[in-house]
């Protein structure tokens, strides 16, 4: 992704104008060796290149031969078949190079792939002379904002917001070069950046959507260059597992290579267990390919990092969805004693993205005792917090033990379940509209001395009370109730009668004035369900 192909394509656009202009009559050629094949050779790749203008096979052998051409060959990377058939291209493609010495040739491969291996420089030595090496650099501020003025070029306005967007997420001392805009200085990624900004008008809500839409391009990339030999599932499988163990051992962005090789060949024996790869995939083939794919480069001479820690924080979430979802019990406590502020915060955020709603619920309740601050971000960013709030509640429903479940309901204000509940409230059905109810009068009423004057309630809260938010800021606990009083408020006056009578018993604690009329009318209303709930509750209230 950081652009080979496309400079390439800028060089032989360049030289193919020079022409036009009457300044150079050096004819650029542009081959692909991943096309090549046993029939398609390296000079049938060049005369392919000339059948839209359909030059003979003589005129292109007489400008070969004149040393006319700038032969651009990109992929040496990316030589396709099998082991041999690589080998029989690599002869080809030197054979190619010493038969017509004469032209300039510009050979582009990616350089966690090349090795002396691809291309024998002593045996082309005494034919062409000694290559120079050069490396394509990062965007800089003024080319990313190019690059974007350049795709808006009709809407100017959208160019200013999306480069706002980036600038706001530019980097911050200690970052660790973790920045969406830091990323975007990789071509394919500001590709997809724009891509998405184009499509929808503004970009993914977080960074774990924007990112799962680059690793898929990416990989999509692999797969249609038919270079891949592990496919994308078990590609996340091996990554996410070295994400995974590597942060228990106390590593982060730089690994130690052998440990990284260690790890992919301890997963790779798993997933061939599994028959997710082919028994023919080794170790080294693997690490290779996923050095190739730019996930990892190499770091000095004994180790490798992350190409960026976003992309670190990704496959770390695929391996958390996958704990949570397989549910292995000993693999999920595990998980839970890992999981600490920082890396993680992301990582969860992409693997609730990648879960069900009920699984993700699971995970985001765990949470809520790990670290209640990620539980926040990670609800703040789902996808869809309607879901994922109404699968909170229904976690707080299947709870057998009471103490459980009331700790449960009392996470929910934190998280702002209770909003989300207010907002879309109506787009429910009837029974989940009661259940929804009934929560959040339980929570209510099992929380308001937090926020009400005692001699509203006479009761104070008590120490078993405390434990069941422990590691909960009161403060947001508060803010919560508050918003659930002011939604049985408004739920007293809705049209089904049970709902009702929920909102009433919630609001007894803060205004039994309400919460007593309200009864009253439920309990001359024409549900008769509603109607025995209110005579029950009237009675043990001693309501008049």
């Amino acid at each position: 992704g950081a652009g080979k192909t496309t400079a390439l394509w800028r060089v032989a656009a360049d030289y193919s104008t020079a022409i036009l202009t009457d300044k150079s009559e050096t004819i650029p050629i542009l081959i692909a060796l991943r096309s090549w094949t046993r029939t398609l050779s390296c000079r049938r790749l060049v005369q392919q290149a000339f059948q839209s203008v359909q030059a003979s096979e003589a005129a292109i052998e007489n400008e070969l031969r004149s040393g006319n051409c700038l032969v651009l060959i990109d992929g040496l990377n990316e030589l396709p078949g099998s082991a041999e058939s690589q080998h029989r291209a690599r002869i080809d493609l030197q054979h190619f190079l010493v038969s017509y010495p004469k032209n300039r040739f510009v050979i582009c491969c990616r350089a966690a792939d090349y090795r002396p291996s691809l291309l024998d420089l002593e045996q082309l030595g005494p034919h062409l002379p000694t290559p120079k090496v050069f490396e394509i650099k990062r965007l800089d501020d003024a080319q990313v904002q190019d690059y974007v003025e350049r795709q808006f070029r009709g809407s100017p306005a959208d160019a200013d917001t999306l480069l706002r967007v980036l600038t706001r997420h530019d980097e911050k001392p200690g970052s660790g070069g973790s920045s969406v805009l830091n990323l975007s200085r990789t071509p394919l990624f500001l590709q997809v950046l724009v891509a998405t900004f184009r499509a929808t008008g503004h970009l993914p809500r977080n960074k774990a959507s924007l990112l799962r839409a680059f690793i898929e391009r990416v990989l999509d990339r692999e797969e249609l260059r038919n270079t891949a030999k592990i496919s994308r599932g078990a590609k996340e499988r091996l990554l996410g597992a070295v994400a995974y163990r590597t942060l228990e051992e106390g590593h982060f962005l730089q690994i130690p290579a052998l440990r990284a090789r260690s790890l992919v060949a301890d997963e790779l024996r798993r997933l061939t267990r599994l028959r997710h790869i082919a028994p023919n995939v080794t170790a080294d083939m693997a690490l290779q390919e996923l050095l190739s794919n730019n996930f990892w480069r190499p770091k000095g001479r004994s180790d490798i990092e992350w190409l960026h820690q976003l992309v670190l924080e990704y496959f770390l979430g695929c391996e958390t969805a996958r704990i949570r979802v397989d549910a292995n019990p000993e693999e999920v406590s595990r998980l839970n004693r890992s999981i600490t502020r920082g890396v993680w915060d992301q990582a969860c955020v992409v693997a609730v993205s990648l879960m069900g709603s009920r699984d993700a619920a699971r995970f985001l309740s765990d949470l809520l005792t790990i670290d209640p601050g990620i539980a926040q971000l990670v609800f703040d960013n789902a996808e869809d917090e309607d879901e994922l709030a109404r699968e909170l509640i229904d976690l707080g429903e299947a709870d057998a033990a009471p103490q459980d479940r009331l700790a449960r309901l009392a996470r929910l204000p934190y998280l702002s379940v209770i909003d989300r509940l207010g907002g879309c409230f109506r787009q429910y059905d009837e029974t989940v509209r009661v259940k929804l109810a009934e929560a959040v009068s339980q929570t209510v009423i099992a929380y308001l001395p937090l926020v009400s004057d005692p001699r509203w309630t006479g009761r104070r809260y008590d120490q078993e009370d405390l434990e069941a938010i422990d590691g909960v800021d009161p403060d947001r606990i508060r803010q919560g109730i508050r918003r659930a009083v002011t939604l049985l408020t408004a739920w007293s006056g809705n049209r089904n009668a049970i709902v009702r009578f929920y909102a009433a018993k919630g609001l007894w604690g803060s205004d039994r004035g309400r919460a007593a009329q309200v009864l009253k009318e439920v309990l001359s209303g024409d549900d008769v369900s509603a109607r025995s709930l209110a005579e029950r509750l009237i009675e043990e209230w001693r309501i008049d």
